[in-house]
C-alpha cells in the first residue's frame, strides 16, 4: 500500500510539472526603420512578461519583455509614456523618433499598447522610417515561417497594408518588391500576385524581406529554413501548436487532479482501516 501511495504521489508532481512546462509563448519582432530587423521572430514568455500578474498579457508587456532578453541595453531601450490617446511608446530599441512607431499582432495592426496578446501570437514593432507624415507601408508575408528541402523550390506571398477610402486597413497583394535575403537584394521579384518563387542551394536558415521602389516597406519577414530530407512546415501548420499545447495542459491538469483526488482517498480509506482495527 506505501508503494501504491508513493507512486500515485510522484505521479501528481510529475504532471502538475508537464502542465507547467507548457509555457505561453509570443513571437516577436522589431525593425529599426533603416531597413533592418533587429529581432527576428524571437521568443518571450508571456507569463514572464506579465509584469502586474493579472494573467492578462499585452503589447506593452510583451515589448519590454523582449527588450529585456534581447537589446544590449536591456530593458533601457524600451520606455512608454502617458498621452491624451493613452499609452504610447517613447522609445524602441533605444531610438527616439519623437513618437514615430507601429505594431501590429499577427499582422493586424493594433489599436493600442494596451492590446492583449495570447499564446502562439506573432507581435511586429517598429520605427517609422518617415518620421514626419508615417508614410511607411507594413508589409507582411503570407507564411512566417516554412521549411525545404535543399532541392525544392518555395513560393511566399507578399502583401502590404494600405487604406481604403474610409481609412480601413485593406491588406493587398504587393507587385514588383525585391526580395531581400540575409540583408542583402536578390533578382526575385513579385509578381501581380505577390508570389515570388524562391530556391536555395545550401542548408540554412534565411531571413527573407523586402523592398519597393515605388513605397517605404516597414520590412516583412519570413524565415526559410533550407534542411536535407525535410519536408515543407509551413507557418501554417505551426499555428497549430498552440492549440495541441493548450490541450495537453488541460489534459495534464485533468490527470493530476485526477491522481491526487485517488491518493487523498487511498488515503482515506488507509486510516479508515488501521481505525477499524
Amino acid at each position: 500500500m506505501k508503494k501504491f501511495i508513493t507512486a500515485l504521489m510522484s505521479a501528481a508532481m510529475v504532471l502538475a510539472t508537464t502542465t507547467l512546462a507548457f509555457a505561453d509563448t509570443a513571437h516577436v519582432t522589431i525593425s529599426n526603420g533603416q531597413g533592418d530587423i533587429v529581432v527576428a521572430y524571437e521568443d518571450v514568455d508571456l507569463t514572464e512578461a506579465d509584469t502586474d500578474g493579472d494573467g492578462v498579457y499585452t503589447i506593452n508587456e510583451v515589448l519590454a519583455k523582449a527588450h529585456a532578453l534581447y537589446s544590449a541595453n536591456g530593458s533601457d531601450d524600451y520606455a512608454t509614456a502617458e498621452g491624451d490617446y493613452g499609452l504610447y511608446i517613447s522609445l524602441l530599441w533605444g531610438i527616439d523618433a519623437g513618437g514615430a512607431y507601429g505594431y501590429a499582432v499577427n499582422n493586424v495592426l493594433a489599436s493600442g499598447l494596451t492590446d492583449t496578446v495570447v499564446d502562439g501570437d506573432y507581435v511586429y514593432a517598429y520605427v517609422y522610417s518617415d518620421t514626419t507624415s508615417y508614410s511607411d507601408v507594413f508589409a507582411y508575408f503570407e507564411e512566417a515561417s516554412a521549411t525545404v528541402k535543399e532541392t525544392e523550390q518555395i513560393t511566399v506571398t507578399l502583401y502590404a497594408v494600405v487604406y481604403d477610402e474610409n481609412w480601413t486597413p485593406v491588406a493587398q497583394p504587393l507587385e514588383n518588391a525585391t526580395i531581400i535575403i540575409n540583408g542583402t537584394a536578390s533578382e526575385y521579384v513579385t509578381d501581380a500576385n505577390g508570389q515570388v518563387t524562391l530556391a536555395f542551394d545550401e542548408e540554412g536558415t534565411y531571413e527573407i524581406s523586402a523592398t519597393s521602389d515605388e513605397m517605404t516597406l516597414v520590412p516583412a519577414l519570413e524565415l526559410v529554413t533550407v534542411e536535407a530530407n525535410q519536408v515543407i512546415a509551413s507557418d501554417s501548420e505551426e499555428s497549430k501548436t498552440p492549440a495541441v499545447l493548450t490541450a495537453t495542459k488541460i489534459v495534464a491538469l485533468v490527470v493530476a487532479i485526477v491522481a491526487v483526488v485517488l491518493l487523498v482517498l487511498v488515503v482515506v480509506l488507509v486510516l479508515k482501516k488501521k481505525k477499524n482495527k
